[in-house]
């Protein structure tokens, strides 16, 4: 019976079954498409920008540092990187952005508080309580809200321990200063002189800056004087003519 059954004889132009990587390249080919298609929609770019906690820094600014600006790619711009650049920039102590579908950007950063003016020559340069100075960006003639600090010269090391220090002061604490000058003691080199709105100068160290100014408070009602607060505390009224 099996003499009966005619051979299989492949018909001409009968096309061979097709390859098993067909399907997952054509799958492959349209899914990239519709991905570049979608990068290159609305859908895919950057269309709101929130930033917050900036005083120092002006919005522009800090887009111009991050390279962002409205119309970028949502997907291809890189928000732990922007992070870092924010954070390298001396205004700035902490960045946090974060990215929300779709094209949304949020940026909060928490400045550095300003504490003192370092008087530089003929020119007012804002000093940080993290010690950092903008040289680049110069105060105004706006009267000074912080301490000034004068006669450093190049000292710029004990500037920046001095300018961490007036941070942890409060900010009334802080009003309380004019202007703090570099002092001279024959056991500490860091003595600092210290004048007052209330017409007082205090010497104390800068590495005690923080914690012997808040002696201060119980004095400040007291005649014009020195005030020492250095090893001990003792206050010297200021000496009147003829007296």
């Amino acid at each position: 019976m099996d003499d009966r059954v005619p051979p299989y004889r492949e018909l001409p132009g009968q096309n061979p079954p097709p390859s098993r990587w067909a399907v997952p390249f054509t799958l492959l080919f349209f899914t990239s498409l519709l991905i570049a298609f979608f990068l290159h929609s609305p859908l895919g770019k950057v269309e709101t920008i929130v930033i917050e906690g900036n005083r120092l820094l002006s919005k522009q600014e800090i887009l111009d540092e991050i390279r962002l600006k409205k119309g970028a790619s949502f997907f291809r711009w890189n928000a732990r990187r922007a992070e870092q650049v924010l954070e390298d920039m001396p205004e700035i102590d902490d960045a946090t952005v974060d990215k929300s579908f779709p094209g949304t950007i949020r940026i909060r950063i928490r400045e550095s508080r300003q504490v003192a003016l370092w008087k530089q020559e003929d020119k007012l340069v804002p000093v940080l309580a993290n010690g950092r100075f903008l040289t680049k960006r110069p105060w105004g003639e706006r009267p000074p809200s912080v301490p000034v600090l004068s006669d450093w010269g190049s000292k710029m090391e004990e500037g920046a321990a001095l300018a961490r220090e007036l941070g942890l002061l409060p900010r009334n604490r802080l009003e309380e200063i004019s202007e703090i000058r570099p002092g001279v003691d024959p056991v500490y080199r860091d003595v600092v002189r210290v004048h007052t709105r209330w017409g007082h100068e205090v010497r104390l160290r800068i590495k005690e800056f923080h914690k012997k100014m808040e002696l201060y408070s119980d004095f400040r009602h007291h005649p014009p004087g020195t005030l020492y607060l250095i090893d001990s505390i003792r206050f010297v009224p200021e000496r009147r003519g003829g007296e």
